[in-house]
């Protein structure tokens, strides 16, 4: 009996060993749970983080791209205005320069004419030197030029343009000179000399 009390004992003493040997393993498991939850954790929250910044990388590459489309339409915007103000730069030169090659040929003209005054040709007389014939008062309508408003032909008379012969021989920097235009309108003074020319040279 004694015998076999022992054996027992040795045995419960061996599941007791087994036990907390398996008690011991089991904390060791729970801690190293718990230490890879933190480590999940910390990753959960670095991913998080990365993802937000990734987010916000992705929001200014988006802005960059729109503030590249904006700098790139407006770069063609002022390209465009630069193309169309060489165009006009080029067309007021040339027509500074046309003017200048036409403007002595109605005078030229006129001095050829006045040996033929006498002849009788009432018709030339009248519509080409009659300006010239000492007549301060005459004044032409200078609105039945096209694109010329009565303002335009107010401020003309005003500076001393009150004839068409007077307007197609003028220089266009001279009648631009002349007037006060309202706002950013810029009248046509070359057709403008150009309709007094072929007016006075009927």
């Amino acid at each position: 009996m004694s015998q076999l009390r022992d054996t027992y004992r040795v045995k419960i003493n061996r599941l007791t060993q087994q036990v907390q040997r398996q008690d011991s393993e089991l904390r060791m498991l729970r801690q190293a749970v718990k230490e890879k939850t933190a480590e999940i954790n910390s990753a959960q929250a670095l991913l998080d983080q990365r993802d937000a910044e990734l987010r916000r990388l992705i929001r200014q590459r988006q802005q960059r791209e729109v503030d590249l489309e904006n700098a790139r339409r407006l770069l063609k915007e002022q390209e465009d205005e630069l193309r169309r103000l060489l165009h006009h730069y080029h067309q007021v030169i040339s027509s500074e320069e046309e003017p200048r090659t036409h403007i002595n040929r109605p005078v030229e003209r006129h001095s050829d004419e006045k040996p033929m005054l006498p002849s009788g040709d009432p018709e030339v007389d009248e519509s080409l030197t009659g300006p010239d014939s000492g007549a301060d008062e005459a004044e032409d309508d200078l609105t039945v030029i096209p694109g010329l408003a009565d303002l335009y032909a107010r401020q003309l008379k005003a500076g001393g343009i009150r004839t068409l012969k007077q307007l197609a021989q003028a220089h266009p920097d001279e009648v631009r000179a002349l007037l006060q235009v309202p706002g950013h309108y810029s009248p046509d003074v070359l057709n403008w000399i150009k309709a007094a020319r072929r007016l006075t040279a009927r």
